[in-house]
């Protein structure tokens, strides 16, 4: 009898792989948004073109960026397993790359899974304007959770950020930044066609999707062309 049973979990087992390696779709109708037109949202100073954050090294953003170097633009959603994966398999390398000058990365943190991709990305723009130098080590943080931990609350967020000795609490429970993330994704929706998460693009060359989990490789090939 016990063959019986082995069969069916490891079917559900090999299913629950192949969806931690899927990239996440659009979740819902992101074009009716419930922001007003005529309402401006209020945008991060370090924020550049299409809602991105643009580092130069692991603690400095530069809207500017620099171009001597390849530039890496990850399109992430922080409820995204993928991208929770891709972030915990190679944050250490985009360190190592930023701490070297070898490029420069830009993120794109957008809400196409749930609620919650608007509260994590709204509590990283958080970061990026009231603490800058702990905005790649506090989104790699919480983004790489969530391979093991449910979705954080607001109070997890703002505790989560105190680890890296930022309060940033109130920015967070005031969602300062919401309509800033509802723009960023909709811009990437309507100019970038970015249609799932991660979307990592590398000196303008998109890297496959069934590649994102060999980004080092297409990184390393722009570092040494």
């Amino acid at each position: 009898m016990a063959s019986t049973h082995k069969r069916p979990v490891s079917l559900a087992a090999s299913m629950l792989a192949v969806f931690s390696l899927a990239s996440c779709g659009l979740f819902g109708d992101e074009e009716n948004s419930d922001q007003d037109p005529e309402t401006s949202a209020t945008e991060p100073a370090l924020a550049g073109d299409g809602g991105g954050f643009t580092l130069t090294s692991p603690t400095d953003i530069s809207p500017d960026g620099q171009s001597d170097v390849p530039h890496v633009l990850i399109y992430s959603d922080p409820a995204c397993p993928a991208c929770a994966q891709m972030e915990a398999a190679f944050h250490s390398d985009l360190e190592r790359w930023l701490t070297e000058g070898a490029i420069t990365l830009e993120y794109r943190s957008v809400a196409f899974v749930s609620d919650y991709s608007n509260d994590a990305a709204n509590a990283f723009a958080c970061m990026a304007e009231e603490s800058p130098e702990n905005y790649f080590a506090y989104l790699g943080e919480v983004t790489a959770e969530r391979v093991t931990v449910d979705e954080l609350s607001e109070d997890e967020l703002t505790e989560r950020a105190g680890r890296q000795g930022a309060d940033i609490g109130e920015c967070i429970s005031n969602g300062t930044f919401d309509a800033f993330v509802e723009d960023t994704t909709q811009t990437a929706l309507d100019e970038g066609g970015i249609e799932g998460t991660p979307t990592v693009i590398v000196d303008g060359e998109e890297v496959p999707g069934d590649e994102f989990m060999n980004i080092d490789q297409h990184i390393s090939a722009a570092i040494n062309e």
